[in-house]
């Protein structure tokens, strides 16, 4: 267990925190602050941002809506926190992501805290760092997502059980079942079975049954499921089959991987693991030594009992569930990040205190060669991405500039490192900490480098300042309707959308007057008829009628625009300052060719 007297260990640290912690937090704040300015909203996220939108544009705050199709997958707790802070803060994308920032900090900050309650003080800073410096942390929170609502009531959740458990109180266990109901409201069942069954599974195996009490309290179950039982009360009699849906349709069909529709395709299950392997990155290969140490604390009868127990079942019981579901998505792994840091730390703060202890020598061997390799397994990480959804096509190509240098980098650092460290652990650690930073740096590259790929700001941007009110805009050759939500918000008006082979589908009945999915046979009428029609196609997709012959009016990153009849001549200066030299403009015959400072033409 921690240092220190049990009355120290209230909800506030006392006044003898030392530097480190308010410096960790410092860095995440400037680190995700400069980040999140620069990328723009990804397919993926975007309806997490209009969808808020919307509620706070129709003053409805029960039903959420995307491009006025009720969207009744997961609780509106996401939707209801962005709403608030659209309302506060003004409809702008770093509103967005503050909700982010702030979650980022309260992780760090309660695994920090969890960790004096089950390790020494040192290993619980440590522990804090390796999340905040770990790769899936800064890059997965560089997106909306209700994930990190879960992740962050699983901690507060354990946090408030872990209290209780030293000395039971009214306060710690409503504290414990409100996290359960915010995990509930943010996407569902998993927000209540996760804390639950590692609570279940750690009070035994850990020789403290007395920890299974808690979950006994009436009390205590009401308080949890009260609020989501009154929102799908009021949902189900505007909405009936809502409940349904949302319970049994996304909650167990998508986990048996029955969901309707089969629009999401998952990754397998090598993939999902080599995707968590890849997120705990620099710290990656110290985890078996890691690991090997949390089984001996188990094994202990000691005080580390409770403290190895927890922290294996913990990534155990989230990495196990998602491992036996038919359904898994590269950000499923968030929820056991923390559990694995803290697992590192301690291991981390061992081989600190032990001259001759070589695990920080090896691992930073096996980054070396790890940046070796990089180069040659990008083809791979792009066909194993691209598999699960089209956008990540180019992703190699988009990489392969900053390769180069960063592996250079990345292996001299860890071979210096490595080098070092035989003799001081803590320059190995130095060291370490140094590829945790150059590898945050090189991921923000990235990102900035697919954000072309990955959203529709620049064509959205594009149609905004080029389409009218009364023309059309519609995506072609996407298998999800959400996908739309990112054009939707960057052009600011509706998008439709061709169904291909059967997809998209509603999951739902949807009211004709909001349903705005349209067939080939209608996308062709409407390209023959007398308005002006504009079609977004992903570059990678097979070409299809009535677009299949015709020559884009523009050509982004990953994207073609299409138009039935030539745009209106000039291309506004703003659009210039949106980023213009990203894109080229087709060739218009007659008066209507675009004219005034623009791109080469298309080759």
């Amino acid at each position: 267990m921690g240092e220190g007297p049990r009355a120290s260990l209230g909800l506030f640290p006392g006044v003898r925190v030392r530097l480190t912690l308010p410096l960790l937090l410092t860095g995440v704040a400037v680190a995700y602050g400069l980040s999140v300015a620069a990328l723009p909203l990804s397919r993926a996220e975007a309806l997490y941002a209009l969808i808020p939108r919307e509620m706070l544009a129709s003053g409805d705050w029960l039903t959420p809506t995307l491009q006025g199709v009720p969207y009744l997958d997961k609780p509106p707790l996401l939707y209801w926190l962005n709403g608030a802070l659209f309302a506060w803060l003004g409809l702008r994308e770093e509103t967005l992501r503050l909700l982010n920032l702030l979650v980022a900090l309260g992780e760090v900050w309660l695994t920090w805290r969890l960790g004096r309650e089950l390790l020494p003080a040192r290993a619980a800073r440590w522990g804090a760092g390796v999340l905040a410096a770990s790769l899936g942390f800064y890059v997965l929170h560089l997106q909306l997502l209700p994930d990190h609502l879960i992740t962050f009531f699983l901690l507060g959740a354990l946090f408030f059980w872990l209290h209780w458990l030293a000395g039971p109180s009214r306060l710690m266990a409503a504290g414990f079942f409100l996290c359960l109901a915010g995990g509930l409201m943010s996407k569902g069942g998993i927000g209540l079975l996760f804390p639950v069954a590692i609570v279940g599974l750690t009070a035994p195996a850990a020789g403290r049954r007395e920890g299974l009490r808690l979950l006994l309290s009436p009390w205590g179950w009401l308080l949890a499921a009260l609020p989501l039982a009154v929102w799908l009360l009021l949902l189900e009699g505007r909405h009936p089959g809502a409940a349904w849906h949302l319970l049994v349709n996304e909650q167990i069909l998508r986990f048996l991987g029955a969901r309707e529709p089969l629009d999401l395709q998952g990754f397998s299950l090598p993939g999902f693991w080599l995707l968590t392997g890849l997120w705990l990155l620099p710290w990656t290969p110290l985890l078996p030594a890691a690991l090997v140490q949390g089984w001996r604390a188990a094994a202990d009868s000691g005080p580390p009992k409770l403290s190895g127990c927890l922290l294996l079942l913990w990534p155990a019981v989230i990495l196990g569930f998602y491992s036996l579901s038919g359904c898994r998505v590269e950000y499923y792994p968030l929820p056991a990040l923390p559990g694995l840091a803290l697992l590192v730390g301690w291991r981390l703060d061992r081989g600190l205190a032990l001259p001759r202890d070589r695990a920080l020598v090896m691992t930073l061997l096996v980054l070396a060669g790890l940046a070796v390799l990089s180069g040659v397994a990008l083809p791979a990480l792009e066909a194993m991405l691209a598999a699960n959804r089209r956008e990540f096509a180019g992703l190699a190509a988009a990489l392969g500039p900053l390769v180069p240098g960063a592996t250079l980098t990345m292996a001299g650092l860890a071979v210096g490192g490595a080098w070092a460290g035989c003799r001081r652990p803590h320059a190995a650690a130095l060291c370490l900490g140094a590829v945790a930073l150059l590898l945050t740096a090189v991921s923000f590259q990235a990102l900035r480098s697919l954000a072309p790929l990955l959203g529709d700001q620049l064509p959205g941007t594009w149609l905004k300042n080029q389409a009218r009110p009364e023309e059309l805009v519609i995506m072609d050759t996407v298998e999800e309707y959400e996908y739309a939500a990112s054009l939707a918000w960057y052009a600011g008006c509706r998008v439709s959308i061709v169904v291909r082979d059967g997809l998209p589908r509603y999951p739902r009945p949807v009211p004709s007057a909001a349903d705005h999915l349209l067939s080939p046979e209608q996308l062709q009428r409407l390209w023959e008829g007398p308005g002006r029609v504009w079609v977004l196609v992903d570059a990678a997709a097979v070409p299809r009628e009535p677009w299949r012959r015709a020559r884009p009016a523009a050509v982004f990153p990953g994207r073609r625009l299409f138009v039935n009849r030539a745009p209106l001549p000039g291309l506004p200066e703003k659009v210039a300052a949106e980023g213009e030299k990203d894109y080229h403009l087709g060739n218009f015959p007659g008066p209507e060719r675009p004219t005034g400072n623009q791109p080469a033409p298309l080759p």
